[in-house]
């Protein structure tokens, strides 16, 4: 406890020397304190009087620091503050763990996801390969079977007409031997000998070649309008640019 003595001295007595004095050496005999501190110095102001008969009166300060005893109520609050220290340390260590495993596991689950990431990209770009692929195969096996039909009805038609012309030959070779057996005048059926070879000879150059152009021009124009369905429809670049190509290779040609 800080203790202001507030004093009076004058020039006839000077009572504050003997209370300091005796007051310094009763705190030299008491007992010292963990919790004692340090006696600060007196300090005393004094004004020469002038001469004559009044008493001055002067003011004059001392401060003295007394000692307190340290006993349970202290000590109770000291082992309550340890206690309370100890505590929150020990909970700010806990949350920097709780904090340090939630980034640990954040940074594993982020990793992983990134993986997972990158194997679906790789399984898309896959996909997307083998749906080329599958797209490009089915585009050839669609003019392969185009070219194919094309192929077995130009044969068809050779068969039929062959198969109509060897009846034709083969009714006029009976008629033939009717008109020799009956003895009848043989210049009509040399004539249509004859027309029937005419019709064979057209038919070998002329008629047949033009009905293989005309089935050939038939199977190009289908491919050549699937190239350009291909071309500007669909979505691939690189079937489209082949597409593209193809097409413009038909055209030079037709």
């Amino acid at each position: 406890m800080l203790i202001r003595w507030l004093t009076r001295t004058s020039y006839s007595t000077v009572p504050i020397c003997s209370l300091l004095s005796s007051t310094s050496e009763s705190f030299e005999n008491e007992p010292k304190s963990p919790l004692l501190m340090t006696t600060n110095a007196v300090h005393l102001t004094t004004t020469p009087s002038p001469d004559s008969q009044s008493t001055t009166t002067e003011f004059g300060d001392a401060f003295v620091q007394t000692s307190v005893d340290y006993d349970e109520s202290v000590k109770l609050m000291v082992d309550e503050l340890v206690e309370c220290s100890i505590y929150v340390a020990q909970k700010t260590l806990d949350e920097e763990e709780r904090q340090n495993a939630n980034r640990t596991q954040m940074e594993k689950l982020q990793s992983e996801l990134e993986r997972k990431d990158e194997i679906n990209s790789e399984l898309r770009e896959k996909l997307e390969t083998s749906k080329k692929q599958i797209e490009e195969t089915r585009k050839e096996n669609e003019k392969v079977l185009n070219t194919r039909i094309a192929d077995v009805l130009v044969e068809d038609l050779v068969e039929e007409a062959t198969r109509r012309m060897d009846e034709g030959q083969l009714r006029a070779i009976s008629d033939q031997r009717s008109l020799c057996d009956s003895a009848v005048d043989t210049r009509d059926f040399i004539r249509q000998e004859l027309r029937n070879k005419v019709v064979l000879s057209e038919l070998e150059k002329d008629f047949f070649p033009w009905l293989y152009g005309k089935v050939k021009n038939m199977v190009d124009h289908c491919f050549a309008a699937s190239y350009l369905d291909d071309a500007f429809l669909c979505e691939e670049a690189e079937i489209k640019q082949n597409s593209k190509t193809a097409l413009i290779g038909k055209l030079r040609e037709v």
